[in-house]
């Protein structure tokens, strides 16, 4: 849209999307797109053209650097200057915890998590003052906007890994993501989340991409006990915030990794200690933080795990 506004607002330029139906159409308009079901400009399949415009892409979580941080900043100002009362609105005075929910279908089990009803008992006991809300991938789903709404007045979002965490682009900043990551930990979510200002924890599970699993509710409901506290302390200034979760994360008794991540238009820095010691092939050095742990703010990782098995690393300084 800077380099070739003609293009993109003329009506003889398409945009091959692979998804034409009302979900694809609304996610374009928020890109900014004039587009519908009735003046269709997506495309899906094979196509012939005189000139192609291809813009930066990447592939999945694109080698642990995720998608570009400019690319991201540009759409999450887009869906905010096309959904104005969704984010000039305030957030409702009871707090929001959403639980994003993979559910079994005739194709696939991936990653469902087997005790759920387990785990949703867990965040109601947590959050017995909260509204809890759950985005399902059981249809029939709701619209674009009304998944936005979702995200957008959610405090904590919690859920297994998958691509109903690309919603978060919806997401406040300063959200808190908990994600149940799957084995092995995949870095997409967490990478998104540090560009989009949130705060996120890790909670290191058994459950594999392709098939079901069960989450570890012990460490969840310790991750639970965190994030409550860390959405007790935000405020909406954010060095008096800042100070307040200093004080209540000295008090918990996990030890947590700490990241200080700069993102440019050139590259992303990535400087994480990691919990519970570091795998072999990371080479930054671990440092025990003892039962003070370390302060989480916008762009912070918190990783949780309940033993040697579930260790993952830092990305390493030559690949960030």
């Amino acid at each position: 849209k800077e380099q070739y506004p003609e293009v993109v607002a003329s009506d003889n330029t398409y945009f091959h999307i692979g998804m034409v139906n009302e979900v694809g159409q609304a996610w374009a308009r928020l890109w900014g797109i004039d587009t519908s079901m009735e003046s269709n400009r997506l495309l899906d399949g094979w196509w012939s053209s005189s000139k192609v415009y291809i813009p930066p892409f990447n592939n999945c979580a694109e080698d642990r650097r995720g998608a570009d941080p400019i690319a991201l900043h540009s759409f999450q100002a887009s869906i905010q200057q096309h959904l104005p009362l969704v984010y000039s609105a305030p957030k409702p005075m009871q707090p929001t915890i959403l639980m994003v929910r993979r559910m079994r279908t005739s194709t696939s089990r991936a990653r469902v998590v087997t005790n759920w009803p387990a785990l949703e008992k867990a965040v109601r006991k947590t959050f017995s003052t909260w509204k809890v809300e759950i985005f399902s991938d059981t249809p029939p789903l709701p619209t674009v906007s009304e998944v936005c709404k979702l995200f957008a007045r959610a405090s904590i979002v919690i859920g297994v890994h998958g691509a109903g965490f690309s919603n978060l682009i919806c997401s406040r900043r300063r959200t808190i993501l908990i994600e149940l990551q799957q084995y092995p930990h995949s870095w997409d979510y967490q990478l998104l989340s540090m560009k989009l200002g949130l705060i996120y924890l890790g909670v290191g599970t058994a459950i594999p991409h392709l098939d079901p699993g069960s989450a570890p509710i012990p460490l969840v409901e310790k991750a639970l006990g965190m994030a409550l506290e860390l959405a007790q302390a935000k405020g909406s200034d954010e060095e008096e915030a800042a100070a307040e979760e200093r004080e209540i994360v000295q008090g918990l008794s996990l030890r947590v990794a700490r990241v200080l991540v700069v993102v440019s238009s050139l590259a992303l820095v990535a400087s994480l200690l990691v919990v519970f010691g570091l795998s072999r092939r990371s080479r930054v050095a671990s440092r025990p933080f003892g039962p003070a742990g370390a302060m989480a703010k916008s762009g912070q990782v918190i990783g949780l795990s309940e033993d040697s098995k579930y260790k993952y690393s830092a990305v390493d300084r030559e690949e960030s």
